[in-house]
């Protein structure tokens, strides 16, 4: 699976510690939401984890840092943005 990245995204994780695999989890687990400006949040909530807890083993899970998140355009698949919540997402 290939990640395609704006050089903001690119930017962004450097600066916070978050490696390519890290998205690659993310967009393969991690759980879509849209947002009223036409973007689309990836995250990880309960239920991700759990299919994650019973696909991926113990090693794996354990470097995986369930607080990233990744922000994209409409269906265009480019990571603008990545970053770690610290708050909890609202679902309206």
């Amino acid at each position: 699976m290939t990640i395609i990245l704006t050089t903001h995204a690119r930017i962004r994780m450097q600066q916070r510690g978050i490696p390519e695999t890290q998205l690659c989890w993310l967009d393969e687990f991690g759980t879509e939401r849209y947002d009223q400006s036409g973007k689309s949040w990836l995250y990880y909530d309960h239920k991700a984890k759990n299919i994650m807890k019973k696909v991926l083993p113990r090693e794996i899970l354990k470097k995986i840092k369930f607080d990233t998140y990744g922000v994209f355009a409409d269906d265009s698949g480019v990571f603008l943005t990545v970053g770690h919540r610290t708050k909890r997402f609202n679902r309206h």
